[in-house]
């Protein structure tokens, strides 16, 4: 009795760990950026609400983003890298992708927006000096 217990602690414990992550897993698409609007309004006594939105080019068509979430460092490093590199890959949890897929409009923490090193994209064709054909 004791072993079949164990027997099936172990497998629910199995079909648990298999199941959870297929609940919180992102889908990655990638977007260029276009344009961004960036706003503080001074509050009372804090530090401020920060409006702060991109219009992003995607291959679902063109989004409007608006960026949540208190990671000020982080905000303020995607703005200083949009002065140099436009891809990004934004990471959309599972339970959200419908509504991304449909919505022109979207709201995305900051912490979901990953810059790409453009110069690994270049559709196969590295860059350097061409090979003489003899």
């Amino acid at each position: 009795m004791k072993r079949k217990l164990q027997l099936l602690l172990i497998i629910a414990a199995v079909a648990g760990i298999g199941l959870s992550p297929g609940l919180s897993f992102a889908k990655d698409y990638p977007v260029t950026f276009l344009k961004e609007t960036y706003k503080t309004q001074a509050s009372g006594a804090g530090a401020g609400k920060v409006y702060h939105t991109w219009a992003v080019e995607s291959g679902k068509g063109n989004r409007l983003l608006i960026l949540t979430g208190d990671d000020a460092v982080k905000r303020q490093w995607l703005r200083d890298f949009v002065k140099t590199g436009k891809t990004f890959i934004i990471s959309v949890p599972s339970k959200e992708t419908d509504q991304f897929e449909t919505q022109t409009i979207f709201k995305i923490n900051v912490t979901n927006i990953h810059p790409v090193d453009e110069s690994f994209i270049s559709d196969g064709k590295k860059k350097g000096k061409k090979k003489r054909r003899k």
